[in-house]
Order: structure tokens, then sequence, then C-alpha cells
């Protein structure tokens, strides 16, 4: 047994060793400490609240890149010291991530895992105003965790094939209900599968064609009833000349909430079941310009013994590069809720990228944590500060490093629950590079339809971001951020108007060694929602002043 025992031993050695050897592996830890002052006023109940504060951030990640994997662990710890006027207090949170890629077979079969914790405010109201010094108890502590299976198989003599399974988990714990059981914050947790996939004709079938996608999403959520949705949309045809084709179109959508009536017994669906059939004509005079036109019929079946509604409409899917940096696709059809449509613009240069967005989808909000709208800018080794980002053409994540992220120009701005809703989103960005000069400008505005709880909410958000490098080793940020949000509830309307403003100057003193300088300002108009679900601290308009001053300290093994 000792002699299998060291066997074994000094296998599982030369096989880290070998493993260690095929790549590369980098570290970047460090340490900072902020001292926060801080003056708050709350105007509803003219109070003013003074503190002093301390924050201590350990931080760490790593990352591993060869020929067929890469990898990112990242974490830091936020350990946070408050004076107040009438006591003291401390807190602790760990945010951390991880994201693993590897090339189970070479550009034909891909694994992913990933998965975050964070904390964030529960409320569209609150999401720029609650964090580590105000508000704390408003936090929820959210943890993530995904895993995917991608097969791409290039379009061939007959077939092409693409398709992608997907397993995830949300969990969502109140920092109140750690500090006081009996919060009436509710905890949120939900596994969740989904699958896409997407078969095509081959060149040699020839004038005939056909494409079939489908998707499939399950949602079991613990404080609510499961949801599941599945799609599938078909097109059939033959070319009647080099650029044209006809075509017989089809789209099948049903997204379910099941319910059990309490008094016959029998299942009821909230959300409705859909299908259309058309005859549509495409033009397609090279391989990146492409637009349809249809004319179909569509039903939409009727629920607890209504009629079923029927109604023509007119399609069009249109996928049309005007340049080689200039692109831009979208389409228009009917769905359950009515008409529906998406659209994408991308226009990019060497030092100048801008995108625009519309997306229309049914979804859980807690899903939303998964489906960021990618920004514009590269940053390096994890970091959102646009010193430490750059443009670069043709961004997408399979060309990311481990460590390298496309931040989101907007921050999350929806509402952290579990139920149902049908979002529909417009997102504007422009980006500049220039030699010491960065700017970023987003600004989005969607309607989340909360089918579960017949109630509305828009919210409009805007982010202007600037790097100013002064020298080598001096730069200043600033940033400007507007969020207006409103929530309309049986026939009740509120809302909330945020603005936001940031400087800071920042300097290195050496490789290693960073000091920084700075200060922020928020304003909170409106309304917010009561003590409904449990919310927390100040819930009225305010405002919040803040002096910071920081210093850092890092070791990187690539620099």
């Amino acid at each position: 047994m000792k002699r299998i025992t060291q066997y074994s031993g000094m296998a599982v050695a030369l096989f880290a060793s070998n493993f260690a050897l095929s790549g590369e592996l980098d570290l970047n830890a460090g340490v900072s400490t902020e001292y926060v002052i801080q003056s708050v006023e709350d105007i509803e109940n003219d109070n003013d609240i003074d503190s002093d504060n301390l924050i201590v951030r350990p931080f760490l990640s790593a990352t591993y890149q060869s020929k067929d994997l890469s990898a990112l662990v990242r974490a830091t710890h936020n350990h946070v010291r408050r004076s107040l006027d009438d006591a003291d207090a401390s807190n602790n949170y760990t945010d951390f991530n991880y994201l693993g890629r590897y090339d189970v077979i070479e550009n034909l079969l891909n694994l992913q895992v990933n998965g975050t914790q964070n904390y964030r405010s529960q409320s569209a109201n609150s999401f720029l105003v609650d964090d580590f010094l105000l508000n704390a108890e408003n936090l929820r502590k959210n943890k993530t965790n995904a895993a995917s299976l991608t097969l791409s198989m290039p379009t061939g003599r007959y077939v092409g094939i693409s398709a992608r399974a997907g397993i995830s988990s949300i969990d969502s714990k109140s920092e109140a209900r750690e500090i006081s059981p009996d919060s009436r914050q509710i905890d949120i947790s939900s596994t969740n599968l989904d699958a896409t996939v997407f078969i095509e004709s081959g060149r040699d079938l020839r004038p005939f064609l056909y494409d079939v996608s489908g998707t499939f999403r399950k949602s079991d959520r613990e404080n609510n009833q499961d949801f599941e949705s599945q799609t599938v949309n078909l097109t059939v045809g033959s070319n009647v000349s080099a650029d044209v084709s006809l075509r017989l179109l089809g789209y099948y959508e049903n997204n379910d909430i099941s319910r059990d009536d309490s008094i016959t017994g029998e299942s009821t669906n909230a959300l409705r079941e859909f299908y259309s059939y058309g005859i549509g004509v495409a033009w397609q005079p090279s391989n990146n310009r492409f637009i349809e036109l249809g004319w179909n019929r569509s039903t939409t079946k009727g629920r607890l013994g209504e009629d079923d509604d029927e109604d023509d409409y007119l399609s069009v899917d249109l996928r049309w590069n005007l340049s080689s940096r200039t692109s831009l696709s979208g389409s228009y059809a009917r769905r359950f809720f009515g008409s529906s449509g998406s659209f994408r613009f991308n226009h990019n240069l060497r030092n100048w990228r801008s995108g625009i967005t519309y997306t229309e989808n049914v979804t859980t909000n807690s899903q939303l944590l998964f489906n960021q709208e990618q920004g514009l800018f590269v940053c390096a080794n994890g970091s959102t500060d646009l010193s430490d980002c750059s443009l670069s053409d043709g961004i997408s994540e399979e060309d990311l490093g481990p460590d390298d992220i496309l931040v989101p120009g907007l921050i999350n701005d929806f509402e952290l629950n579990d139920r149902v809703v049908i979002r529909k989103a417009l997102t504007a960005q422009t980006a500049l590079d220039l030699r010491r000069t960065r700017l970023s400008a987003s600004i989005s505005k969607s309607n989340s339809e909360e089918v579960e709880s017949f109630r509305d909410i828009d919210t409009i958000t805007g982010r202007l971001q600037a790097n100013f490098q002064i020298s080598e080793r001096t730069s200043i940020n600033a940033n400007l951020t507007y969020s207006d949000v409103e929530r309309d509830t049986d026939d009740e309307l509120t809302g909330s108007v945020i603005k936001e403003a940031g400087i800071r100057l920042e300097r290195r003193f050496t490789r290693r060694f960073f000091a920084s300088a700075g200060y922020r300002y928020l304003d909170r108009n409106g309304d917010t929602i009561g003590n409904a679900g449990g919310i927390q601290g100040i819930r009225g308009p305010l405002t919040d002043n803040r002096f910071s001053v920081e210093i850092r300290y890092e070791f990187d093994t690539r620099r």
C-alpha cells in the first residue's frame, strides 16, 4: 500500500508539472486601503448622517492559458469599518468570479463554466444608491454558477449544425435577513436549463434550402411556479435565380407558467401559445447582405375559454453589411404579446466604436444577471477602470483572453426578483480611444412587464465616462450617471430620479504602488416603494457626498 501511495503521488506530481509547463500561469495580488468621509442628507426626515469610513480590500486573481484551456479566478474581500455619530460598525463582503473554457475537440466542441458572487440592491429605484456605505441592509448577496457545452459544425456539403446546452443556478440572499431573521425580504433561488440548436442546408443541396432553429428553457423557481418556454423557427425554399429565393415560413412559441385552479383543479397557463405560417421572398446578393419579406397568418391561443386571436402580418428579416466596418441587422414579426422586433447596428473604426441594439425577450428578472449588455472597451485583468481598457477591432467573446472583459457601458437597472417579465430594451453606446483620452457614452431605455404581478417598470439610464492621461504616471477619471425609474402598479405610479457625478485623480509612484483621491456626489428625488418587500434605510429623497483617498499595492507576475 505504501508503494502504491508513493507511485500515485509521483504520477500526480508528474501530471501536474506537465500541465503547468504546457501553459502560462499569471498571478495578480495586492491590497488597497480607502478612507472615506461621507455626509448623507435624508431630506424627507430632515436628518443629516456623517461618518468616517475605512475600507480594506485584499485581492487576488490567477489566470491560466494554454492551447486548449483558459481559466480565471478572481476574489476581492471588502472589510468595512464605519464610525457614525452614535455607533461604530464593521462588515465584511467578498466578491469573486471564475471562468473556464476548454476545447474538448478543437473547433468543434467547447466546454465553458463561469460563476460570480457580488452584492447589489434589489430595487430598481436604488441600484445606484445602496452600497457598502449607504443602506447596506438592502443589499443582496448574489451567487451565480453556469456550465455549457457548445457544438459548432461548419456548413458542409449537406448540412451545418450548431448547438448549445447549458445549466445554471442563481441564489440571492438578503443581507437584512442575516441581521434580522424577521425581515420581509424574500430569498431567491432557481435552477435553469437551456438548449438551442440550428441546422441549415449544405452547399450541394442547392437550389433547395432549409434551416430550422429551436430553443428550450426551463426555470425551476423556489418561490414561484416553474417557467418553461420553447420556440421553433422553420424555413424551407428554393432559389429561383442566383440571388432570389421563394420560402415557406413557420414559427412556434410557447411560454408556460403552470397554475392549478383552486376550484376545478385543472392546470392553466399564465402566458399564451403562439404559432404562424406564411410565404416569403428573399434577396441575397452576397454572403453578408440578405433581406427577406414574408406574409404570415398567426394564431394566438386563448386562455380560460377565450377565443383564439388570428392576425395577418408582414414580416421582415434583414442582415446587411454596409461596409467592412459597419453592419446592421433586424427583424419584425408578431409574437403572443403583439408586434415584435429586434435591431442591431455596429460601426467599428480603429479608435471609435458605436453600437445600437433593441431586443424583446420573455425571461425572468434573475436571468438578466447572466445577460448583461456587452460594452465596447476591452479591459485587462477584470478591471473596470478606463485607464486599463482599450478598443480593438472585431471583438467577440472568443477573441478575449481569460482575464479580459467587455466592460458593460451601463450597470444593471432591473428589479432583482424571480418574476417572469416581457422585457423590451433599447441601448446605444459609443466609445473613443485617443492617445491620452478615453471616452464612453451609453444610454438605455427599457420596459419590464411583470406577468405574474401585473406591474410595469420603465427605466431610462445614461452614463458618461472619461479617462484623461495627464502624464505617464498620472490620470484623471470622471463619470456622470443618470437614472429615471417609474413603476406602475394597480393604477398607482411611483418613481425616482437619481443623478451621480464623480471624479478621481490617480498617481502611480512605482510599478506596484498607487495612490488616488476622489469625490462623488449623488442625489435621489422622488418616491421609492416604501417598505414593500422589506426595503429599509433611507427610502426617500437624499443626497450623498463622499471625499476619499486610497493607497494600493499590487504584485503582478507580468510586470
